[in-house]
């Protein structure tokens, strides 16, 4: 099984100045510790961190349909007032033809 965990792109706050203060520290290691246990399962997994390749929503969108994983697993933390986006990002994927199976994890406090 193909599964890609996505550390999705993140949009400041006007809200919130500080991102790590509102939410468990450990949230940002969530993802590469969620890669890290499937892949030792035995599965053919990919960890994309927009933060860290600066993918907007567009770019990240088509990378996604060309990679085409079985399984896509969203950190949905850090979003906030702006959840909506995020699901507008994944009405997109599947409107451009993204068949995978997707599922949230992360604080949702």
């Amino acid at each position: 099984m193909q599964i890609c965990i996505l550390e999705h792109p993140r949009i400041r706050s006007h809200e919130r100045f500080n991102d790590i203060a509102n939410t468990p520290l450990w949230s940002c290691l969530m993802g590469g510790y969620a890669a890290a246990i499937l892949q030792e399962a035995g599965h053919e997994v990919t960890f994309w961190d927009t933060t860290k390749t600066r993918w907007d929503f567009a770019k990240t969108t088509g990378q996604l349909l060309d990679l085409c994983p079985d399984l896509l697993c969203i950190n949905a933390v850090y979003l906030w007032e702006h959840t909506a986006i995020l699901f507008k990002f994944i009405n997109t994927l599947k409107r451009q033809g993204f068949t995978g199976h997707i599922n949230f994890f992360g604080s949702s406090d």
